[in-house]
């Protein structure tokens, strides 16, 4: 049997068990968990295919899992500011982990195919890199705006540990790599998980604050990541100037699954919302059994007057 077809046929039948499976593969679609991650990588990938610096098999597996890992942090920092009802974190966490799908699968065909790539020596001009991060920050804001606003990706806290470790990073080292500039912006969104994790446990209840700085923590270190990715492909083809992805993709893969868990599991924010909301019933019953027990002795003391 030819090759191809040998393909054909098994893309078939899994086609056919997951049509007439008890999967609801509509599902798997949210349009903008499909635009971050398709409406970023596709421009890339065929630029840097155009301009023969990198072969699509080495551009998707470089930018899959750290699309998908954004789109999903993105999300969950709205949905983290606005949700209320305990009932609601399953769905929004089922569309949070969407684009971390979407991302997984791209990085997946990426490696699958990159042992077969040719090698790719050439450089980004400028125009093209001014393109793709023109294109990427677009979208990245219209993202931002449309989960609840830019004012909640502003975080001072996180932005304070980048640049305390930007800084340390240029006192020690005397030419900055892209490589180290990468695993600088891992290390300081480790630093704001923990230090959002010590406040929120300290706090006893559900703190905003601290989650907002966890989630922003990944989000500035993800950008950071994504743009230095990027931006050393306009470089020329050297030590410095390599990242590491495939260590990268798993680092960053292990901190955002590790923040998922501790911060978003939907058991653990369903729980405390609905232990919230327990409270405020509470409170409110006590205060109308209160009412109503006021008015009895009022009611007893008219007729012992009479």
């Amino acid at each position: 049997m030819p090759r191809r077809i040998f393909i054909l046929l098994f893309f078939g039948l899994s086609a056919v068990s997951f049509y007439y499976s008890e999967l609801n593969l509509l599902l798997l679609f949210e349009i903008n968990s499909f635009v971050i991650v398709f409406g970023i990588l596709a421009p890339i990938v065929f630029i840097l295919r155009q301009r023969e610096v990198a072969h699509w098999s080495e551009s998707t597996l470089a930018l899959g899992v750290p699309l998908g890992l954004l789109g999903g942090t993105l999300g969950v920092t709205g949905m983290a500011d606005t949700l209320s009802l305990a009932y609601a974190a399953y769905p929004a966490s089922a569309i949070m982990l969407l684009t971390v799908l979407y991302g997984g699968i791209v990085s997946a065909f990426g490696y699958f195919a990159v042992h077969k790539a040719p090698p790719s020596n050439g450089q980004l001009p400028i125009t093209s890199l001014v393109s793709i991060l023109f294109l990427f920050a677009s979208i990245i804001v219209w993202m931002m705006i449309d989960s609840g606003g830019l004012s909640l990706y502003l975080s001072a806290e996180a932005a304070s540990v980048f640049l305390a470790v930007l800084a340390w990073q240029t006192f020690t080292t005397k030419q900055l790599s892209f490589q180290r500039l990468a695993e600088g912006a891992l290390f300081a969104a480790i630093l704001c998980l923990i230090l959002a994790l010590i406040q929120w446990y300290n706090s006893g209840g559900l703190d905003r604050d601290a989650i907002n700085l966890a989630i922003n923590g990944l989000n500035y270190g993800l950008i950071i990541y994504i743009v230095a990715y990027v931006v050393s492909l306009s470089k020329e083809d050297t030590r410095s100037n390599t990242i590491m992805i495939g260590r990268a993709n798993w680092h960053w893969m292990e901190v955002t699954a590790f923040m998922i868990f501790m911060l978003f599991a939907p058991e653990t924010l369903r729980e405390t919302l609905l232990n919230e909301q327990d409270d405020e019933a509470q409170v409110k019953e006590t205060e109308h059994l209160e009412q109503r027990l006021a008015r009895l002795e009022q009611r007893i003391s008219d007729i012992e007057s009479k």
